[in-house]
């Protein structure tokens, strides 16, 4: 008895660059274009210095300034909303208000300390942004 592969989109050996519909029994009707993999290109922000980014981070790392200044505006935007998040909580609750959302800005700042040379990188259009 011969094994049957599993239901899925196999390439179309009749017609090039295109894939075909296979049920688990039989090919269907069904056809797709086969599209080539691309990767996200990003166009340079401009040159951005690492040590910028390093003094922005330390200082101004609960605000996602580093992150602004290297063109990542959605995770800016992103541990801004922590940190005012935070300041709300801790307003609203009194001293352990909003200690979980600290904490997790926190890590967060720590781990963009590691990743700001790679983060400058693609911004100035050296490394490709996946």
């Amino acid at each position: 008895m011969s094994s049957m592969p599993p239901a899925g989109w196999y390439p179309d050996e009749t017609q090039q660059a295109t894939l075909r519909y296979w049920d688990g029994v039989q090919w269907t009707g069904q056809r797709a274009a086969m599209v080539p993999l691309q990767l996200t290109y990003r166009p340079p922000v401009g040159p951005k210095s690492i040590g910028v980014a390093y003094v922005l981070a330390l200082f101004l790392g609960g605000f996602g300034a580093h992150r602004f200044y290297l063109g990542r505006v959605r995770t800016a935007v992103m541990q801004l909303i922590l940190f005012f998040g935070y300041l709300t909580l801790r307003i609203f609750f009194g001293a352990t208000g909003g200690s979980a959302a600290l904490f997790a800005l926190s890590i967060w700042v720590i781990i963009d300390l590691f990743l700001i040379p790679r983060m400058a990188r693609q911004a100035n259009g050296i490394e490709p942004y996946w």
